[in-house]
Parts: structure tokens; sequence; C-alpha cells
């Protein structure tokens, strides 16, 4: 990642949650994969040409999906070598307050990350 954009990456993803409670997924328990924690998520057991273009927000060529935990993902980014590391919370909605507040964000694990390489 760090060596192939140069001044700036934008993540939008899926992250895993430490604590289940409240999740609407079903997400594995905490394992290490690629040297980071997280959870792995189920996409689908179809095959190739099965009934795939239904699944929209499905991984088509994975089965199943490793969401890294927040942290992890965010220190990633920095060892990466992006000195800056952002959240972008505009994509929770216009009201950025109410949706922050509300049950979706908890539920859907899913954000905006923004890692900026400044010069040294």
């Amino acid at each position: 990642m760090g060596r192939t954009a140069r001044d700036a990456i934008i993540i939008n993803t899926h992250y895993a949650p430490w604590d289940m409670a409240g999740s609407k997924f079903t997400l594995s328990d905490i394992v290490e994969h690629e040297g980071l924690p997280g959870r792995w998520y189920f996409e689908h057991d179809l095959d190739p040409g099965q009934e795939l273009d239904q699944l929209k927000w499905a991984s088509w060529e994975n089965r199943q999906s490793f969401w890294p935990v927040k942290e992890a993902l965010l220190h990633y980014i920095r060892e990466a070598g992006f000195n800056l590391v952002f959240e972008q919370y505009d994509q929770v909605g216009d009201a950025i307050f109410d949706g922050m507040t509300s049950q979706a964000y908890k539920e859907n694990h899913r954000s905006v990350f923004v890692g900026v390489r400044t010069a040294p």
C-alpha cells in the first residue's frame, strides 16, 4: 500500500469490532491474518456463474472476507508510511451528529479511512 500510493490513500471498508454486542453481522472469533487481528465474514457459498449478480455487496471471488479491527487498520496505514491518518465521518450522512449517534454507525462497522503522506 505504501509503495503504490505516493501521497494519499482512501480506504472505504468494513472493520471488525472487538465486541460483537449490537453487531448486525455474523463474524468469526478474533483471529490474526497477515499480521492483523480481525474477524472473518462469510460472503457466500455459490460457485462462479450461480446467482452471484444478486449479491451486489458480496465479494464474488472470495467466499469470505477478512475485516481487521479498526485500531489495527489505522496502525497499518501509519506503518505503510502515511504519517497523517484520519477517519472520514461525513459518509454517515448529512447530519454527522445524528449519523454518529445512530445505531446504524455502531451496527455497520464500516468507515472511510484516509492516509496522507506529508513531506519529511
